[in-house]
């Protein structure tokens, strides 16, 4: 089922996200399907050389008194009741896990324990708005990293950072001293901005230095453009214009430069959209018709923060929706629909804390929060296959009862996966980069929040709010008519 779930994460509109996606549905794909074609065959072998009590090294060669294939016989209904009585007494892990369910699913106990779900799913909804977005771009980088200490005093020292921007005009015939008077008030308009700090000479004003220190006088305005070009000293403007043929007689593109004062202090990093707009606004109403393209490595960032919110929004409501159709694959229609609600309040509550410990939402957590799908489905589903089982096994339990009997069976296994899933990620919480620790949080909240709905709010869903016909009509009740294929 992971893989469903991570495959719908490759629709994600951020590449990273859908790279990320992807990969995992390709794993957890082949991770299932080498479970239930190489390991059930090794399975089946194994039990063959135990059966002929075959060397576990040499399984080919039998050992001391094997060989022969004792098949036992059919156990009779008193066989069954001695060996009932000679089960193991139960532990008291066991034990308290039977303790737990009965006092769970008292009326009282569950409809105090639905309104606190519901009223932290409800107050997670608030605070979605709130949550900051943004990656720091320090926040990749080890703790000790010389670059993010060098970012740490720029900013005490200077208290903000200074860029420089680049203004690409295209498709402009410089040969006109229109087009040429436009280019300069193209620079004038972007050194009167409130957070443009200096703008370099152009390759304009340089060209015209060199064309008057040569005194070489040319046809058009760009006659002398390859030579300029290439002359000692002069060669770096060629990153600067692109000529339309090898005599650059046109030009399809010139640009100039500009240091700007960005990420002042508490600003975050959307904010550097509102710089290109400003310089967009100035520049707009001198090329109404082709844009100049306004560049900086942070808008790349920037305009990947800005699309975050409504991708992770977008993401959950496709993950839930293939929660519910591939659990209609093997479950009834209301139970599906209680395991995806289940999973749709794990992935809220997980944006709540997200707000809640003060992290930003960004690519790094939309990841997380993608992953987290196809993990807190685990905590869920189970729970919801053994209430459904219990229902089919015996026609007289009541919901409550099977509920009880669902989270017995399989309260142990979760709470044990829960906590492995924690050990084993447990090491990246001492990791020295604020990404792997956002990484950690993230992951612990999904187990938790995982193990919370999936042993106390769905047990209480299938035992209060799903009757018997729910779970009946899609399987035969004990003692119809049924073909077992042996």
């Amino acid at each position: 089922m992971l893989h469903s779930y991570f495959a719908v994460g490759t629709t994600a509109a951020l590449p990273g996200v859908s790279y990320f996606c992807g990969f995992a549905a390709y794993v957890f794909f082949f991770g299932w399907f080498f479970q239930v074609t190489f390991f059930y065959a090794c399975v089946i072998l194994d039990q063959r050389r135990i059966a002929r009590l075959g060397c576990c090294c040499c399984p080919c060669v039998p050992m001391l008194g094997g060989g022969e294939v004792v098949v036992p016989a059919p156990a009779s209904d008193n066989d069954i009741d001695k060996a009932k009585e000679q089960v193991q007494p139960e532990s008291a892990f066991i034990q308290a896990i039977r303790a737990y369910a009965a006092n769970l699913l008292h009326p009282a106990v569950s409809a105090a324990v639905v309104l606190g779900f519901f009223t932290l799913a409800i107050v997670s909804v608030c605070f979605i708005s709130s949550i900051p977005i943004g990656l720091p771009i320090e926040d990749i980088l080890p703790d000790d990293s010389y670059a993010r200490h060098a970012f740490d005093v720029e900013e005490q020292v200077f208290g903000t950072l200074v860029q420089p921007i680049r203004v690409v005009v295209r498709n402009q015939d410089f040969n006109d001293a229109g087009t040429r008077a436009t280019f300069r008030s193209a620079v004038a308009a972007i050194r009167n901005l409130s957070f443009t700090i200096d703008v370099h000479d152009t390759w304009m004003d340089v060209y015209e230095s060199w064309t008057n220190a040569t005194g070489v006088s040319h046809a058009t305005y760009l006659g002398g453009m390859t030579s300029f070009l290439n002359t000692p000293g002069f060669t770096g403007w060629q990153t600067h214009v692109r000529c339309a043929d090898a005599s650059c007689s046109a030009l399809l593109d010139a640009r100039f430069d500009f240091w700007a004062r960005t990420r002042q202090p508490g600003e975050i990093i959307i904010d550097e959209l509102k710089r290109r707009d400003a310089v967009d606004n100035a520049l707009v109403t001198l090329y109404p018709n082709d844009r100049p393209v306004i560049h900086l490595h942070t808008f790349m960032f920037a305009e990947t923060d800005e699309a975050t919110l409504m991708a992770v929004l977008g993401s959950l409501g496709l993950a839930i929706v293939g929660v519910f159709c591939t659990m209609l694959l093997s479950t009834s229609p209301l139970i599906a629909l209680w395991v995806s609600l289940c999973v749709a309040m794990i992935d809220v509550d997980l944006l709540f804390v997200n707000w809640a410990m003060g992290m930003q939402l960004n690519s790094i957590s939309y990841i997380c929060i993608v992953m987290a799908c196809g993990l807190a489905v685990d905590y869920c589903v189970h729970i919801g296959h053994s209430f459904e089982h219990s229902m089919h096994e015996d026609p007289e339990l009541k919901p409550v009862e099977a509920a009880a009997r669902a989270v017995e069976r399989m309260g142990a296994s979760i709470f044990q996966g829960g906590f492995t899933t924690f050990l084993g990620s447990l090491v990246i919480a001492f990791s020295r980069s604020v990404a792997f620790r956002l990484f950690f949080k993230f992951l612990f909240t999904t187990v938790f929040l995982g193990v919370a709905h999936g042993v106390v709010l769905l047990p209480i869903f299938l035992a209060h709010a799903t009757p018997r016909w729910a779970t009946a009509a899609r399987h035969p009740t004990k003692g119809s008519s049924t073909t077992q294929t042996v």
